[in-house]
């Protein structure tokens, strides 16, 4: 139960960032958006794909272990309109330490984009809700577990040409894994694609 109180105020949270953006973005003169809209790119929908190497920061509980992650994510996504986009995000992650400790995370997370304007250069706030597949070994022991996972981030990408981008994503992570909240910090680039 105290899981989900967790979960709750971290959507509630979520939601009580986005919504001032919401409102403001509501509020622009139609000029300014016919003016600042690509009807060739971010105005009309279409599927994408992107990939990028992570690094994953510890921050709370999984530090007490591990150093930094390393990884890749690779998403699927429909830009719904300028402003929404939605995704699957499937992020890879690999921690060891000098004990023989190591742990392998397969994350798996429907996210939720929001994009504050721009034409060329997007920058966006994100969130999601989903699993984390947890693969630990240690001294020949090995265990697995699932867990729920929440993340809240920011990011910006910059147009290469028609629907293909270069991204950066910083994400704040929360595993809710046995009575333990693990925290990192996932700082992601790469590639998106327009299908």
């Amino acid at each position: 139960m105290n899981h989900m109180k967790k979960i709750l105020f971290y959507v509630l949270a979520l939601a009580l960032m986005v919504s001032p953006a919401l409102a403001a973005h509501k509020h622009k003169e139609k000029g300014a958006e016919a003016e600042a809209a690509d009807p060739t790119d971010s105005s009309d929908s279409y599927w994408y794909l992107g990939v990028g190497p992570l690094l994953s920061l510890p921050v709370q509980d999984i530090n007490t272990f591990y150093g930094s992650g390393i990884g890749g994510t690779a998403y699927v996504g429909y830009q719904v309109n300028k402003d929404v986009a939605l995704e699957l995000d499937l992020d890879n992650v690999s921690y060891s330490a000098s004990n023989g400790l190591s742990d392998y995370e397969l994350r798996a997370m429907p996210t939720v984009k929001y994009f504050l304007g721009g034409k060329d250069l997007q920058p966006y706030l994100l969130g999601g809700l989903g699993l984390d597949l947890q693969f630990a070994s240690a001294s020949g022991i090995s265990a697995s577990g699932t867990s729920i996972e929440e993340n809240l981030g920011v990011g910006c990408k910059l147009k290469l040409a028609h629907r293909t981008y270069v991204f950066l994503e910083v994400k704040y992570d929360f595993i809710f894994s046995s009575g333990v909240t693990g925290e990192d910090l996932p700082i992601i680039a790469g590639l998106e694609f327009g299908l």
